[in-house]
């Protein structure tokens, strides 16, 4: 597995695993550091936001709107049910704010050479951890440059920023970003390169020239419209209002009458840019994105929520009244997100229950030398938990039986280590269960021609 991930252009998430000592994988150890991690990267984006405000001499309100409404979305119950990788993905989440925040400090600082240095290696490590986390990086740079905007428009009586600091400031994220993305495809090409391996997993992905243009563009722009009117499970109705609220804000600060007139270009750049950030992914690949893969939607949601609070509403009801949103759209789609897990948990232990079934069966066999003989499992069971808050996603809710892959993986993990019968063992496996009953018939598992074959379906 180490070695497939160098192949997709994630050594650094290898790194982390090897650094630290998480391999072969403990779900509980891997759990409580992806917890861990989530809680800094939360506190970190806080930070970042509410350090700048103190720049502008005023002190920021509903900085809690940011974390929440960020992280309690069921788009990030895909990817953090991902045991396999829970941890390191967060991990990347904290290397990737942290280099938010060290660049901005050193724009606002030159003295500090060291924080740009420190910042680009991070964001090297994040972009080689996953892939997607490039696209979060694109829409936080933004969020931070809007907020500065914003707030240096209405602070006018005070000189915070210098005359060219915006272009300066962009043209600084952008150089940035481009040795931080080249570092990181640099170590990744060299690795590979060493190791002589390639997996074409990530490329395969790209659907441009692989589909008629299209069906690609049709399908970018279906996902569009389903991230925008908040159709399925993963996805928000209260998304069309962050969009009103976004435009309010954006048109309050292009006719305000302060210090940035000549930056308006540069302003609506960046907040159509940041708005549109969540579909950057899928328009590179010519696809709808899997959830696991969506990043920015919520961080636009989270971000624009914030602005919203801080810069656009006066009234003391009010404010308190969208924090009072803010909180309950948390709540309710962290609600949503935790019936995903409960969800998935079920799942496990109804699946362990037939593992263990299987492994009864197997043992009844009595077969002297049952390590050394092949076990092919044969079709798939998907079992449905009973359960009243049962919900289906990517992941979630996905047999581990539905393939003879995922199933002998799945009996390794709790600690049944049978021989994985080979492809030509495995075509005879079929054979042979043609004349069998399906699971759970007692006649669903036989030895027959040296292999044991379980047949599930």
């Amino acid at each position: 597995m180490l070695y497939w991930w160098y192949g997709i252009n994630r050594c650094g998430l290898v790194f982390i695993k090897k650094l630290l000592g998480l391999v072969p994988l403990n779900p509980f150890v891997a759990n409580f550091l992806m917890l861990l991690t989530a809680f800094l990267f939360l506190i970190f984006l806080s930070f970042i936001f509410y350090s700048l405000s103190l720049k502008f001499n005023f002190k920021p309100k509903g900085v809690f709107i940011l974390p929440c409404v960020f992280i309690a979305q069921p788009l990030f119950a895909e990817q953090f049910n991902f045991t396999l990788q829970t941890f390191e993905i967060s991990f990347a989440f904290l290397l990737m704010f942290l280099s938010v925040y060290l660049v901005t400090k050193w724009i606002f600082d030159q003295k500090l050479s060291l924080y740009l240095i420190l910042s680009v290696l991070l964001l090297a490590w994040s972009f080689s951890c996953y892939q997607a986390v490039v696209f979060l990086y694109i829409t936080v740079a933004l969020s931070v440059f809007i907020f500065i905007y914003i707030n240096n428009s209405k602070n006018s009586k005070n000189n915070n920023v210098e005359k060219n600091f915006f272009r300066i400031f962009a043209i600084k994220y952008l150089l940035t970003f481009f040795f931080s993305f080249l570092l990181c495809n640099l170590v990744n090409f060299l690795i590979q390169q060493l190791f002589h391996i390639k997996v074409d997993y990530v490329n395969n992905m790209v659907m441009w020239n692989k589909e008629p243009f299209f069906k690609c563009l049709k399908g970018v722009l279906s996902y569009i419209k389903q991230t925008i009117l908040g159709d399925g499970l993963f996805y928000s109705k209260f998304f069309l209002i962050i969009l009103l609220m976004a435009s309010f804000v954006f048109f309050k600060f292009l006719f305000f009458k302060g210090r940035n007139n000549k930056n308006k270009i540069l302003y609506s750049l960046a907040f159509f840019t940041f708005i549109g950030s969540p579909y950057f992914l899928a328009v590179f690949l010519g696809r709808p994105l899997i959830p696991r893969m969506q990043f920015s939607y919520q961080f636009v949601m989270a971000f624009v929520l914030f602005i919203f609070v801080n810069n656009f509403l006066n009234s003391y009801i009010l404010k308190r009244l969208i924090v009072f949103f803010s909180l309950y759209f948390s709540l309710f789609f962290g609600y949503r997100a935790a019936n995903m897990f409960y969800t998935d948990y079920m799942k496990y232990q109804s699946e362990v229950e037939l593992a263990n079934k299987i492994s009864s069966r197997i043992e009844n066999l009595d077969l002297k030398d049952i390590n050394n003989t092949p076990v092919a499992i044969v079709g798939g069971y998907a079992h449905v938990p009973n359960t009243p808050v049962a919900i289906n996603g990517e992941f979630i809710n996905l047999s581990f039986f539905i393939d003879r892959g995922r199933s002998m993986s799945f009996m390794k993990t709790i600690g049944y280590f049978y021989k994985y019968a080979t492809d030509e063992e495995f075509l005879l496996a079929k054979k042979i269960a043609q004349n069998m009953k399906v699971w759970p018939s007692p006649e669903s598992v036989k030895y027959e021609q040296g292999v044991v074959v379980v047949k599930l379906s």
